[in-house]
């Protein structure tokens, strides 16, 4: 409100942004001239209202203080207002960065597992679905296990196999195989992902793998998909043994399947496990001939 407009002020403490406003904004338009209009009528009275009542007036001169300080500050305030916007957009995008690198293991995750082999939904597969699903079944020794980034916050780990001997497939003696598995350690940050397998540099095992065109070899069935090999120290025996986890996800399962032994002799197993790959190409030559 201008009080001016009953002799109450100087002409000269008018705030200056009302004039502003009127002369740019408000009679420009049909609307605006309205609003002026009502308001030259209402004016005086509310001014002389205004005079007798000396809080009432410090209180209006207040309020117009305060629009007038932030007519002369408009620019500052946008600039501080724009900052405040930019800082909340960065926030939400750091967030959604880490919501997406999130959903980037998890991604390379499921591209490297099989279909609902999460933890819990790992379901137990026989010795005879192992060796059908497996490209290749292999004895080897683990030379190198190395943990690093691909993206910000995905690890992956990079396992090297010397092949030792070959149960199933065509992969040559003495060859290397190259597994690549999610998670990992890299100085102090670690990712872990359950029902796959670990691996450590010098450890003998038994794989179970399947050659994927995207990911390669993975192996077959999470952690039911290696076994380690041990040798008696007493004997110079070899035994394979399969892992707790493995062991423990094969019990929960409640169909009358032949589960890996938690001990056997590596001899016998792989002749097992050889007979089994015979007979299931035998079964294949025999639907193939029916057709």
């Amino acid at each position: 409100l201008n009080v001016v407009v009953a002799g109450v002020a100087p002409a000269g403490q008018t705030p200056q942004f009302l004039r502003t406003v009127r002369d740019r904004v408000l009679l420009g338009s049909a609307v605006g001239t309205a609003v002026m209009d009502a308001y030259y009528r209402t004016a005086p009275p509310l001014a002389r209202y205004l005079s007798t009542h000396p809080r009432a007036l410090d209180t209006a001169r207040g309020v117009f203080g305060w629009f007038e300080w932030v007519y002369v500050h408009a620019e500052v305030l946008l600039m501080i207002s724009a900052g405040l916007f930019m800082l909340g957009a960065a926030a939400q995008f750091r967030r959604w960065r880490a919501l997406r690198n999130a959903a980037g293991v998890a991604v390379l995750a499921s591209l490297l597992l099989a279909g609902g082999q999460a933890h819990a939904l790992l379901a137990y597969m026989s010795d005879e679905q192992m060796v059908k699903t497996s490209d290749h079944v292999l004895i080897g020794t683990v030379e190198a296990v190395e943990s690093h980034y691909i993206a910000e916050n995905v690890i992956v780990t990079d396992i090297t196999i010397l092949t030792e001997d070959n149960v199933k497939g065509h992969l040559n003696k003495g060859g290397r195989v190259v597994l690549r598995q999610p998670g990992g350690r890299v100085g102090p940050i670690v990712r872990h992902v359950t029902s796959l397998p670990a691996f450590r540099e010098g450890e003998e095992v038994l794989l179970f793998l399947q050659t994927r065109k995207r990911t390669g070899p993975v192996v077959v069935g999470g952690a039911r998909g290696k076994l380690m090999v041990r040798t008696d120290a007493l004997t110079g025996e070899k035994y394979v043994t399969s892992s707790p986890s493995a062991t423990r996800a094969g019990e929960k399962d409640k169909e009358k399947t032949v589960q890996a032994p938690r001990s056997a002799r590596l001899d016998s197993y792989v002749e097992y496990l050889r007979e089994i790959d015979r007979n299931l190409q035998a079964e294949e030559e025999d639907s193939d001939a029916d057709k």
